[in-house]
Formats: structure tokens, sequence, C-alpha cells
């Protein structure tokens, strides 16, 4: 079977009698979507083992090739030996290079060197988790992480989205403000700051529309102006949709959109429904407001639910963003010196250890739940259900209770009197109706 894929070096070349071998992650496949991927051992005849190094990502093209079986009974049994270390496919390698971007690129040559500088620094899970936070590059995650925050429904902080453009900006302007500097200069920097970024961080189509956003917040402070959040997001997203229409069916766009939608119009609702003296009553409200917002996408787009979601934003989020402040500045550190880089690293580590746990805890108490596709009732419902939200606790009361009072005269029930009683009305202690069948 012929297979062209892109790959991430995952155990470094070693010489062999015919040339080297090495083992890759793939990545994806370049001539089909329907492509399995897994670790590969790939086998380069006459190639250098010195040119493959951990961390590398290849352009592979060649043939599927199965494990040779033992000689005799006794022999070694290559394909039980590399099954057991993870490898499920052995690729015969007929052509390949060495992806790397050219000087020539830019901000893509930059965000390769960091991420790169970042992966020899920190092996493993920690800066394959910091690539994917702070510079949008997942490809280095392992399946297991990536499944731990799928379960747990915090998949989003696993890429680069608005979240990082709003605390790039709010760092941006708490160091301004610490050296000195006014608003309008710190709104000024921010300009040219946060396109820098989006292209360092991919530019997805929801990183765009979160840096075009970012910056007109950040021009109408400039200007001495004030602009709304929701503002900001139907000017953002319709300039990015005039750039490139097709953004509208990109499933991380839509998400985006929907979760800074409930930022901006769902969070109050929500806060109106939980008690004022709660602690933490505005984070609940914005983690609740985000979920439900986002949940046409859960149901009609991946048919699952996760019904801890809410709390596990509300612990996971500030300790998974507050990686970007803290990789951006080591990053920084380690292009000034590889000590420092390390130093870095070395603090580092205990908070990439409370996330890595974080996450596996949430997916271990996590259960996700598998939802058919529940068509145009489950959008009436799920209309309904934000409509009651909206209106708030007392109206929507009124709002059920005259529902309740048009619909049960149509049920058969028994006794031939129906009593309704005890809804909340504010201050109010309570409402009684009696409903009698015509």
């Amino acid at each position: 079977m012929r297979a062209q894929v892109v790959g991430r070096v995952c155990e470094a070349g070693v010489p062999t009698a015919r040339g080297c071998r090495f083992v890759v992650e793939v990545h994806h496949w370049t001539d089909r979507v329907d492509g399995f991927g897994g670790r590969w051992l790939v086998d380069w005849k006459d190639g250098d083992a010195a040119e493959v190094a951990l961390g590398d990502l290849w352009f592979l093209k060649g043939t599927l090739v199965g494990f040779a079986p033992p000689a005799y009974p006794g022999d070694w049994d290559g394909g039980l030996f590399w099954r057991r270390r993870g490898v499920t496919q052995r690729l015969r390698l007929s052509d390949g290079h060495y992806l790397r971007p050219d000087r020539e690129n830019g901000l893509e040559h930059w965000r390769y060197k960091l991420t790169q500088r970042l992966a020899d620094r920190l092996p493993g899970e920690g800066s394959a988790l910091l690539c994917a936070v702070v510079y949008g590059d997942g490809s280095r995650l392992p399946q297991d992480l990536q499944d731990a925050f799928r379960r747990s429904g915090t998949s989003h902080l696993l890429v680069a989205s608005g979240t990082n453009v709003a605390v790039l900006v709010a760092a941006l302007c708490w160091l301004g403000a610490r050296a000195g500097w006014g608003p309008i200069r710190c709104a000024g920097l921010g300009l040219w700051l946060v396109p820098a970024y989006v292209v360092l961080a991919g530019a997805a189509p929801a990183m765009l529309r979160a840096g075009v956003m970012g910056w007109l917040g950040l021009l109408a402070r400039w200007t001495g102006h004030t602009v709304s959040l929701g503002r900001c997001l139907a000017l953002g997203s319709l300039g990015v949709l005039l750039w490139d229409p097709q953004y509208l069916y990109d499933v991380g766009f839509q998400l985006s959109f929907a979760a800074v939608a409930s930022l901006a119009w769902l969070v109050e609702p929500v806060a109106r429904w939980l008690p004022e003296r709660m602690p933490l009553r505005l984070p609940l409200a914005t983690s609740l407001a985000c979920t439900l917002g986002v949940m046409p996408c859960s149901l009609f787009v991946f048919h699952s639910l996760q019904p801890l979601a809410p709390l596990a934003n509300l612990w996971m989020g500030p300790i998974v963003e507050g990686l970007l402040p803290a990789g951006l500045g080591l990053s920084l550190l380690d292009l000034m010196h590889p000590s420092l880089g390390q130093a870095g690293v070395t603090l580092l580590k205990p908070w990439l250890w409370l996330v890595l746990t974080s996450a596996r805890r949430w997916a271990q108490w996590s259960t996700q739940l598998q939802i058919p596709d529940p068509g145009p009732l489950g959008w009436l419902a799920w209309l309904l259900f934000l409509g009651l939200i909206w209106l708030g606790p007392r109206l929507a009361t009124v709002a059920a209770a005259a529902l309740l009072g048009l619909v049960s005269p149509w049920r058969n029930a028994e006794p031939e009197q129906l009593r309704v009683r005890w809804f909340w009305l504010g201050r109010a202690g309570s409402a009684r109706a009696d409903i009698k069948r015509p």
C-alpha cells in the first residue's frame, strides 16, 4: 500500500546495514483524508541517521510493508518488539525530505525555530503542551493527552484562540502600567504585536477573527473611543468572512464565534439565575454561558456532551491560559541564552505537571455522553431554553406557569382538578392556580 504522509520524528535515526531507521508520529496524510495515523517505523535505504533529529517534521512517501515473521521458532520477533513500543506500521521510504520553513518565510520560520527550541529544552508532553497553547502547534501532542482534554470538555484550550489574544493584551497593559506607560502608548504597541502574534500562532480562522477583534479594540482605545465586545465580534467576524467566505464552514471558527457571543450576551442572564452570594458566581456564570453557547456544535457536529465541562473549564481555564505569558517569557529567555532557558524550564515544570495531572483527573471524573442527532426539535428546544435563560428567573417562572396552564387542560390527568403551586416569583411567597378540565 502506497502512503504519503507528514510526520514528526519521535525516535531519532539509528544506522542500519542498509541505511538508517527512525520512528515518526504521523501528523496527516497529504493525498487522502481518511488515512490512519499512529507511530510508524521508517526504513530509509542509503539514508544518513545524522540528518534525522528528534522533533523534526518530515514529508514521507513510500510503501507500507509488514514486519517479517520469525524465521524459526524462538527467533527474534521484530513485529512483536515494535508493537510493544507502540509502532503500528512499517514504511519503506522511497522519497522523503525535511520540512523546514525558509528564512525568507519570516514569522513561519521563527514559529518553527521557537517550537523546536522548546522541544529541545523540554522533551515530552510539557513541550507539546506549551507549543500547542502558545504557538498553536498541536502536532507534538500525544493521543492520550488529546483524549483526556476531549473527555473533560476542555479540548479548546489546546489551540491558540481568542483567549490567547486577550491574555496577550492584558499582559501588555499590565507590563505597560508597571513601566509607567499610558493606555494610549500600550494600545499603540499592541496594534503591532497582535497581528505579529496571530501569524506566529498559525493564523487559523478562529485566530484571525480573534486578532481582528483585538486589533479593533486596541484601535478604539488608541483613538480615545470605546467599543463593546459584541460590536467587535460582529465587525471582526464580518471582516474575516469577507476575506474568505469559506471560513464560515470551519468548525473552529464556529466554536470560537459561539463562545465569544456567549461572553457578550449570555453571561449576565446566566448570572441572574445564580445566588448573589455564591462563591465564584461570575466565573461560574461565564463557564456555564460558554457551555450553553457552544452546545449546538457539541450536539449537532460532535454528537457528544460533557456534563462536567463547566466545572472543568472553571479549573483548567486559568492554569492552561496562564501558560501563554509563561511560554512566551521562556522563549525569550532561551533566545537570550540557553542557560536562562533551561532555568526557566526548571521553574515551569511544576506548573506543567499540575496542568497534565488536572487534565487526566478531570477525564477520569467526566462522562462523555454520546447524543444522537437532535434534528429540528433539538434546535427548537435549545432556542426555547435560551429564551428562558434570557428572560431571567422571575419572567421565566411566569412564562413556564402560563405555558403549563395552557397545556394542562388538554392532558389526561388524575385527579380531575390540577393544582400548580409554589412557583418562585422573586419576593412573592408562592403562587397557586387551580385548573379544571372542561
